[in-house]
């Protein structure tokens, strides 16, 4: 089961790494203008599903799927740059847990997930031998939408995208790639949008205040019946890109029996989803018991769980967000807003996994 996870994980992360914002280079003039209701803070929530299908239709014996929900928040708006965390939540007894977090930096006007509407006005722009646009009315939850799809072809696959002509996000996305001679077929589904209301929004980060370098532990299996078994495990951090209030960075990740995976992520100053920093100011304001937020689609609450000194003597916030059937912990030291340790725990189909890291500098 925990490799089961493990593939469906990876399938959510490749099959949804699409990329609309292309587009930009046929619309210069709106790629940095983002639309009204853009802003820090700001959820916007997915079905994702993925499947492996026959030409004709059906599954085959080897087929792949995987199915859960895609958040992507705004976790940071900065001349004309919009810095995107997208974390994918699959599912465990009926219950919703984080699999894997991946972040960007587009701009924002036209980015994967919306365009300003008034791209819309210009649908003529999009049409070409591989790629085609048009206004049509939309069904979701039960109403009629006035949407606009646009169907773009490639030498291995064909994307159909679904936006709400109004407000320019993404209502519906299907891509068709060949797989092993088989087809295969991935979705994305607007949920909802809201905004966030993360204490700290506002608050810029100190020039002191950045990622660390690494992180050391361990990955430990947890299966009822049979011992723990620990991996040793390590996280390099090599930032690629910054802003006044953002980071983007390569994270690279070695465990033991295991080739290196490399990822790349995002932190920012409006971001609640395990930050490598938050800005000191904002320690400073929190207090233990804090109820953060609370996300009724995924049901993970996010508190402050304490406030204080640790064993090792640090003065730190320590962060928590929990479901049913998960939690994971970010202690923050106070004095740099720097992530000095974290501890996840996930469930794995037969008990659990736990990723115990700490600050390696």
């Amino acid at each position: 089961m925990k490799k089961s996870i493990f593939i469906i994980s990876f399938l959510l992360i490749g099959t949804f790494s699409f990329s609309s914002s292309s587009w930009g280079t046929l619309f210069p003039e709106f790629a940095t203008n983002a639309p009204v209701w853009l802003k820090e803070g700001l959820r916007i929530s997915f079905y994702a599903m993925t499947a492996t299908i026959k030409p004709g239709g059906g599954l085959p014996d080897a087929a792949s799927s995987g199915a859960g929900i895609l958040q992507v928040d705004i976790v940071a708006l900065e001349e004309g740059n919009v810095v995107l965390l997208q974390t994918y939540y699959l599912e465990s007894k009926g219950q919703y847990f984080p699999s894997i977090t991946t972040g960007g930096v587009e701009k924002c006007g036209i980015c994967d997930y919306w365009m300003n509407p008034v791209v819309f006005k210009h649908l003529d722009r999009f049409q070409s031998e591989n790629s085609v646009a048009a206004e049509m009315p939309f069904q979701m939850g039960g109403k009629t939408i006035q949407g606009v799809r646009i169907e773009y072809k490639t030498e291995s696959g064909k994307n159909v995208y679904m936006y709400d002509k109004e407000t320019g996000v993404l209502l519906y996305w299907q891509l068709h790639v060949p797989s092993g001679g088989n087809v295969q077929s991935s979705h994305l589904q607007f949920i909802s949008s809201r905004l966030v209301a993360i204490p700290w929004v506002g608050i810029n980060r100190e020039i002191t205040t950045v990622p660390a370098k690494g992180y050391t532990g361990a990955y430990t299996v947890n299966i009822p019946g049979s011992y723990p078994t620990s991996f040793p495990m390590q996280v390099k951090i090599a930032v690629v890109a910054s802003g006044k209030n953002w980071d983007l960075f390569k994270t690279t990740v070695s465990q033991y029996d295991t080739l290196p995976s490399e990822i790349y992520n995002v932190c920012g100053n409006a971001q609640l989803n395990g930050p490598l920093w938050i800005p000191i100011a904002a320690l400073a304001q929190i207090q233990q018991d804090q109820i953060l937020d609370y996300d009724e689609l995924t049901k993970i609450k996010t508190s402050v769980i304490y406030k204080g000194t640790l064993d090792n003597h640090m003065n730190a916030v320590v962060i928590q967000q929990s479901g049913a059937n998960f939690f994971q912990q970010f202690a923050y030291n106070l004095a740099t807003g720097k992530l000095s340790y974290m501890k996840i725990q996930t469930p794995n189909g037969f008990g659990y996994n736990t990723i115990e890291l700490e600050v390696a500098e």
